[in-house]
């Protein structure tokens, strides 16, 4: 099955839209393929974003050794950043706030899942640390680039939930578009790794700015649900 994903360059104006990212499956084995965006290719400060990704229209194919193009592979973590991913991650601090939400869910007995791309034990630890180990259900962790969707269908799936009741929250844009795949709400913050510009292109169930504005599109839900 292939799979998409929008390149952008977050410029100090707000996002750019540079191209899209194809993943494909062929014979088992995973390859990708770039596009340019033909209003990057209309911008007079275009560039290449390598040297293997020249300025025309494309598409251009990674070798066949390559799961990702350098220049946007180097954008997931590799072993080195993993590894220091887990020596920083202790030093996360929660958002204010966020914790009075996962009270109020918790009180409303909505069970809550973690899906992310670091690895399930160093989720465990951070939790842990913050004293919020006992909010969620189960940790689903070392999702790939390009796995979201699938990831959260298996969420679903395995704990039984219904698709028109499950609302996930993400701050990037590709958890937008992995929650349209796969038909269920999704929210997105605007305090976390995309800037709010970038996230509403893509049209988000809601877009929160603040983790009190969270709370309180969750009591507007669980008052709605309870007086059905």
């Amino acid at each position: 099955m292939d799979r998409q994903a929008f390149v952008y360059i977050d410029y100090p104006a707000g996002p750019v839209l540079v191209g899209r990212l194809l993943s494909r499956f062929r014979k088992g084995r995973e390859g990708a393929t770039f596009e340019y965006d033909p209003s990057w290719l209309a911008r007079p400060d275009r560039f290449a974003l390598e040297p293997a990704l020249a300025l025309a229209p494309g598409p251009f194919h990674a070798g066949a050794e390559k799961v990702l193009f350098g220049s946007i592979g180097d954008s997931a973590p590799d072993r080195w950043g993993r590894a220091l991913m887990r020596r920083r991650m202790l030093e996360v601090e929660v958002f204010p706030g966020v914790e009075d939400v996962l009270r109020q869910l918790q009180a409303a007995n909505v069970p809550m899942y973690i899906m992310s791309t670091s690895s399930p034990g160093n989720i465990r630890k951070l939790l842990k640390a913050r004293g919020l180990e006992g909010y969620f259900k189960r940790i689903y962790g070392n999702v790939g680039v390009f796995g979201k969707a699938k990831m959260l269908r298996r969420v679903i799936e395995q704990n039984r939930l219904d698709p028109a009741g499950v609302f996930y929250i993400g701050d990037e844009a590709r958890d937008v578009e992995a929650t349209k795949r796969v038909g269920v709400h999704g929210i997105a913050v605007g305090w976390g790794f995309n800037s709010p510009a970038l996230l509403e292109r893509h049209e988000p169930f809601a877009l929160l700015q603040t983790p009190k504005e969270l709370a309180e599109l969750f009591t507007k839900l669980i008052n709605k649900a309870e007086t059905k």
